[in-house]
């Protein structure tokens, strides 16, 4: 802010660093667009943590996540993006843009199919979080852009797969996927303000636990079924 002859009226905090470096060991990634980037309200930046999720979680994690991402696009950059920081888990949450722009949710879920495939190949276990639902309404007042009809129905086919997968974080125990997305959680209708980003932080603060059980479990039956093959028996 400035004065009418153009001074500031306060002062700038210093420049502070932000560190992003595959050499660090990150053990949780968190993959998609502008909801995990950093958006709310409006458009901030992945260093104002009040519309950062990723700031309320209970554990450290990396923000992969890139502003303006559609589905195509998260699958298209994970090469590039993921690979290089090799999380042990990824929260992966994308496809938002891609339904409000009229791209089935069958092409989304073709997607996700290959991110999925991608974090098996390279050895990280994928953690989808279900879509919240969006505002038409204040999308169109924020940025003047139309939401596809049929919105609804492409979302819950994603999420229904979603929900498929052996463990997921459900952001329906937060958000109302059946309404528009309530203006005291997104003003422009898409990106989640602080009180949103709450609420899926919770999700998944409330959820990891049985997630990581889920995962160790699995680990375990497929380590039982090795053993029990055994080494084929080659005597006479």
């Amino acid at each position: 802010a400035v004065d009418e002859n153009g001074n500031p009226v306060g002062q700038f905090c210093p420049p502070q660093p932000m560190r992003c470096s595959p050499d660090d060991n990150w053990q949780v990634g968190t993959l998609g667009d502008s909801i995990s980037h950093g958006g709310g309200d409006l458009s901030y930046s992945p260093s104002d943590f009040a519309y950062s999720y990723q700031h309320y979680l209970p554990f450290d994690s990396v923000n992969l996540a890139e502003s303006g991402d559609t589905s195509e696009s998260t699958l298209a950059r994970f090469d590039r993006d993921v690979v290089p920081f090799h999380p042990t888990y990824l929260i992966i949450m994308t496809g938002s843009n891609s339904l409000r722009g009229w791209i089935s949710g069958e092409s989304v879920i073709s997607d996700l199919t290959g991110i999925r495939q991608k974090c098996e190949d390279n050895g990280i276990i994928p953690i989808f979080m279900t879509l919240p639902p969006v505002n038409p309404a204040n999308i169109k007042k924020a940025f003047d852009e139309p939401t596809a009809e049929g919105w609804k129905e492409e979302l819950a086919k994603v999420n229904q797969w979603i929900r498929s997968l052996p463990w997921y974080i459900d952001l329906g125990t937060k958000f109302d996927e059946s309404e528009d997305l309530p203006t005291k959680y997104a003003l422009d209708g898409l990106h989640l303000n602080f009180r949103g980003k709450r609420l899926m932080a919770a999700a998944n603060s409330e959820q990891w636990k049985g997630i990581m059980q889920k995962i160790q479990d699995a680990a375990n039956a497929a380590n039982n079924a090795n053993e029990g093959q055994g080494d084929p028996d080659d005597s006479d």
